[in-house]
């Protein structure tokens, strides 16, 4: 698994919306401009982030996002999930009858292993816990 820019600039701006205390909504270009991501760039992802739920946006003038759910229910799998990142670590693990030897092979088992272990790790992180994490180093 090798998270794509995709994957990591969504969890930063999901972070970002998290730290908007304001209850306003967060501009495109604010987010951009704090987390240093093209503009062009992030709104490919906040319209990703926007068909999974995980933000509302507002148009016009005094327009922008806001997180759809609260901090504590938006899991950092949600996120990726959303960017369109996989954590699949090879295609045997979730497709059935790719190399034909899924019940017999070692390594499938291995491989199947890790897919739950880092799934779990990523559900087990929510935006509340990056927050906190991300205070805990100041």
């Amino acid at each position: 698994m090798k998270l794509t820019t995709k994957g990591r600039y969504a969890a930063r701006a999901m972070l970002e919306l998290t730290k908007n205390t304001t209850g306003n909504p967060l501009q495109l270009k604010e987010i951009a401009q704090r987390q240093d991501i093209s503009v062009k760039y992030l709104e490919r992802i906040m319209t990703k982030m926007a068909s999974a739920g995980l933000v509302s946006s507002l148009r016009g003038l005094h327009g922008g996002f806001t997180l759809a759910k609260t901090p504590e229910e938006i899991k950092l799998l949600d996120i990726l999930t959303a960017a369109d990142e996989s954590i699949i670590p090879v295609d045997c693990v979730v497709k059935e009858g790719r190399c034909g030897n899924e019940t017999t092979c070692v390594m499938n088992r291995v491989w199947s292993g890790l897919y739950i272990n880092i799934k779990n790790y990523l559900t087990s992180i929510s935006l509340k816990d990056l927050m906190t994490m991300e205070l805990e180093n100041l």
